[in-house]
């Protein structure tokens, strides 16, 4: 998504990233376990899922690729890892 797309929806506090996550359920998943009121009154509440991070990501990345192999790593290999935090989630109330 764009990043204004991203901002709408979170400012209109949809559960949009919440559905995705699987923090939150969807209407149809409401409806067939019997809780429509129950997710009804929350939306009309204003009582959007809970999470840690709002916005849902598809992919995390290592050195700009989506991959979770490192092949050229045997078992005992010494490796040195820098972290670095590109995120773009704040965790401020």
């Amino acid at each position: 998504m764009k990043p204004e797309e991203v901002h709408r929806s979170l400012k209109n506090a949809t559960d949009w990233f919440g559905i995705q996550k699987g923090a939150t359920q969807s209407y149809a998943e409401a409806i067939k376990t019997g809780h429509f009121k129950t997710k009804v009154n929350n939306e009309w509440k204003r009582m959007n899922a809970m999470d840690v991070s709002d916005v849902f990501y598809d992919a995390f990345l290592i050195n700009g690729k989506n991959q979770n192999e490192q092949p050229q790593f045997k078992a005992r290999d010494k490796v040195r890892l820098r972290i670095a935090n590109g995120g773009a989630s704040d965790y401020s109330g």
